[in-house]
């Protein structure tokens, strides 16, 4: 089975059978590589007891094709499906692909992956406004590269981001390979959460930011009692 196909699995399983994602195994792999990552999210949202997750369309119905996002965008706009997830007497969250998020200075950074609190990106699309990263309650930066072209380039861009960042949001580094300079700067920095080898042969490593995610929104919902 291709990687494409393992991917693609991965994302149907975890969506469900009453909605068909729009990508394909002939889809680019950083677009399924990203869905992937987002399946991660919904999984974690449905290992919580009294949960209800609906896939909500640009028209604010409920979608029977998952769009996902494959170009960066405003949360306030772009034909894309998103994921809003409900709690019993608990704050609701949505799940999203691609989309910019303002950070402490102001500037509009890609989020490739996130959950924020409903009330913030419905703030957002009635006001044509980007979340602020302090209503962000994980984000993820999605890699898919081959072992040559994964470089520390990337990693100091990550720590860079992570500085403009409000500490309520959990931000972390996800990548399917390995790079010992890569992983040796981000050792060195607390505010850097990384994920390597997050790819379906490698279970265990899938499973610690499964489990990441999981702590991340228990968290949450713990201290976020009443809906908004």
């Amino acid at each position: 089975m291709t990687i494409n196909k393992s991917l693609l699995n991965q994302v149907r399983a975890a969506l469900g059978s009453s909605i068909n994602p729009n990508l394909t195994a002939r889809s680019q792999i950083f677009d399924l590589f990203e869905a992937y990552i987002f399946s991660f999210l919904i999984e974690a949202a449905k290992s919580e007891l009294n949960v209800d997750i609906d896939y909500i369309d640009t028209n604010n119905n409920k979608a029977t094709t998952f769009t996902f996002r494959t170009s960066p965008g405003q949360i306030f706009n772009g034909l894309y499906t998103h994921a809003e997830i409900t709690f019993q007497r608990k704050r609701p969250l949505e799940a999203h692909l691609g989309v910019r998020v303002s950070g402490i200075s102001k500037v509009l950074h890609e989020c490739d992956v996130l959950i924020l609190e409903r009330g913030e990106a419905e703030f957002c699309r009635n006001n044509s406004v980007s979340p602020q990263s302090s209503k962000v309650i994980l984000a993820a930066e999605c890699k898919y590269y081959s072992p040559r072209n994964f470089g520390i380039k990337l990693a100091r861009e990550f720590l860079g981001l992570t500085n403009d960042f409000s500490s309520n949001c959990k931000y972390y580094f996800v990548y399917n390979t390995t790079s010992s300079s890569v992983e040796e700067l981000l050792a060195h920095h607390k505010n850097g959460r990384w994920f390597r080898y997050v790819v379906p042969s490698q279970v265990n490593d899938v499973d610690l930011l499964k489990s990441e995610f999981k702590n991340a929104i228990k968290n949450f919902i713990a201290t976020k009692k009443y809906s908004i």
